[in-house]
């Protein structure tokens, strides 16, 4: 009959045009219906909307450039606030007559962006990604003011504190922000830019906060931040357009509650105490002491109550179990741990290794990591790239786990007299490694979870990384002064001279050693050095180890003609 003739039409023209929204790497040719185990339009309809819950509008080429380079300025200065204080340390203690509180300038700045990051995954999740990001950015560009402006240690350690508060969520938004605007096929290149500029950041910080303490004012290592960060945010405000949430329908209590406040507040108080035990233990305290194990026992237990707290919530919780649970998710976390610590103990004792053995200044001790920092950058863009062409990033992980420790194996093998042809090539190799991998934790996380999981997703890798930055230092510095004071034992008789020899610190070795000594004390450091080296061989083995338990899938690389509703890409297993 002509009426149910124009329901049937309806019906087929109905299902043509749901084909493009729900079918994974077919085409408009290919029958969707037809067989008897196959969805339904209702069906389609409804996973169709699963699918694509924000209203997602991608940029064009020109501002997606612009609002990546503004993106990168920011990644920039974050991760410059992490290295660049280092070099200006002694001239801060100078200016405020005070050794009190030093190693507060460097922690406070790790200690709250590394507890905070998971937080301000559930953040992006339910609040507005533009605003979010702004007043995150506003935050960090106050607590560089105040120390900017600091008249004494505390100002200075709250300060740190505060834009390492900030910043705990601008590595997280600048990926949720390019998830927003760049189609999954292109985002591999665009997330390798930010993690390469912040590997730039990480290496040229004390080169230039060397340079800005001996011929400006080391309060300038934070004024930078104030112009870079403005272009930061004039891209952002006239660029990026936040896409709808759903959860923009609750109210703003309902979004609170969302936040799991109690498991977050559970989470920061563990993590801040096992930080403090790492930074004390062996130390500024020894690790018998009541405040070292007492940190590690407050890590426990406020840790095992937290985990209850996460499984009881469920979705809601900070960590979602069903996050960590996922097989690629689980596997690229630990990847992503051990890998940091084993890159961290390079980036913290190369500069040991040119300063105390090779007697180079602080500055040439920087320009000689420039290896290191070129091989990671270039090597980030090119995985971003060979992702983006192949749709394929599960090798690379293996490819760099492999690099990485053949890499930290060979410089175990540096000596006092080794040719610049050994630690340029071992950096190059590291750094390629590293590099290689750099990018993928972030895509996988945007690959295997649904868009509403992603920001959760993006900040635990990134806190793992963070994680692994701080164990690195606690556990290389350890192994460092033990190994050191060892060797010094075994070559120089004499205690009050091995005292001063620790106590004057790698960079003021040949002013603080007595020439007749100064050989001996070299291979000392040249042997402590070596061994906090081969702590990072393990932590290469182990990351290929785990690596292996993530799931193979494809980044669907068809051109935006054959992409999903939203311009998005699929991945395919």
């Amino acid at each position: 009959m002509p009426h149910q003739d124009g329901k049937e039409d309806l019906r087929e023209a109905e299902t043509k045009e749901l084909v493009p929204q729900t079918s994974i790497g077919t085409t408009q040719n290919e029958p969707v219906l037809g067989e008897e185990e196959k969805p339904t339009p209702e069906a389609k309809a409804e996973s169709s909307k699963e699918e694509k819950p924000d209203d997602i509008q991608y940029r064009n080429t020109l501002q997606t450039n612009l609002l990546a380079t503004g993106l990168c300025l920011g990644m920039f200065v974050v991760a410059l606030d992490n290295t660049v204080i280092a070099i200006a340390i002694p001239k801060i203690t100078t200016d405020f007559h005070s050794l009190d509180n030093t190693g507060w300038y460097g922690s406070a700045y790790m200690l709250t962006n590394c507890a905070l990051q998971p937080m301000f995954g559930k953040v992006y999740t339910h609040f507005n990604v533009k605003w979010t990001y702004l007043c995150s950015l506003l935050v960090f560009e106050l607590g560089s003011v105040l120390c900017a402006a600091a008249t004494n240690p505390a100002m200075l350690s709250a300060g740190r504190a505060v834009a390492g508060a900030g910043a705990a969520a601008l590595f997280n938004g600048a990926m949720n922000i390019i998830s927003y605007s760049v189609p999954l096929r292109k985002r591999s290149i665009y997330i390798g830019l930010l993690a390469g500029m912040y590997s730039i950041a990480s290496v040229v910080g004390p080169i230039l906060g060397g340079a800005l303490t001996e011929y400006v004012t080391w309060r300038w290592c934070f004024w930078i931040n104030l112009p870079v960060g403005g272009v930061t945010a004039l891209s952002v405000v006239v660029i990026f357009s936040s896409p709808a949430k759903k959860a923009a329908k609750l109210t703003f209590r309902e979004r609170m509650g969302k936040l799991d406040l109690v498991g977050t507040v559970l989470f920061i108080s563990s993590i801040v105490c096992l930080l403090l035990a790492l930074q004390w233990g062996g130390t500024t305290y020894s690790w018998g002491d009541s405040r070292v194990w007492g940190c590690f026992l407050g890590f426990a237990l406020i840790g095992m109550v937290f985990v209850w707290l996460q499984l009881r919530i469920g979705d809601d919780a900070t960590i979602p179990p069903c996050i960590i649970k996922q097989r690629t998710m689980w596997s690229i976390l630990c990847f992503e741990l051990l890998l940091a610590v084993g890159l961290y103990l390079l980036v913290y004792y190369l500069p040991f290794y040119f300063q105390a053995v090779r007697l180079l200044s602080a500055q040439g001790s920087g320009i000689r990591m420039i290896p290191l920092l070129v091989s990671v950058t270039i090597a980030s863009i090119v995985s971003g790239g060979l992702t983006t062409a192949t749709g394929h990033y599960v090798p690379l992980l293996h490819v760099s786990a492999v690099m990485f420790t053949v890499a930290a194996g060979l410089c175990c093998t540096l000596k006092v007299d080794s040719y610049a042809g050994e630690w340029v090539g071992y950096q190059l190799l590291a750094g390629i490694g590293v590099g290689l991998s750099l990018q993928v934790g972030y895509v996988a996380a945007q690959v295997v979870l649904p868009q509403e999981q992603q920001a959760s997703g993006v900040a635990l890798v990134s806190f793992c990384a963070s994680l692994g930055g701080a164990l690195a230092v606690s556990l290389g510095n350890n192994v460092f002064l033990n190994a050191l004071t060892d060797e010094l034992r075994s070559r120089i008789p004499d205690p009050d001279v091995i005292d001063a020899v620790i106590r004057a610190g790698a960079s003021n070795v040949a002013s603080a050693t007595p020439p007749s000594l100064l050989p001996d004390v070299v291979l000392s450091y040249n042997g402590a050095i070596t061994r906090a080296f081969i702590v990072a061989i393990p932590m290469g083995a182990a990351s290929l180890f785990f690596c292996l338990f993530t799931e193979w899938r494809k980044i669907d690389t068809k051109k935006p003609s054959d992409e999903g509703p939203s311009g998005d890409s699929k991945a395919t297993v």
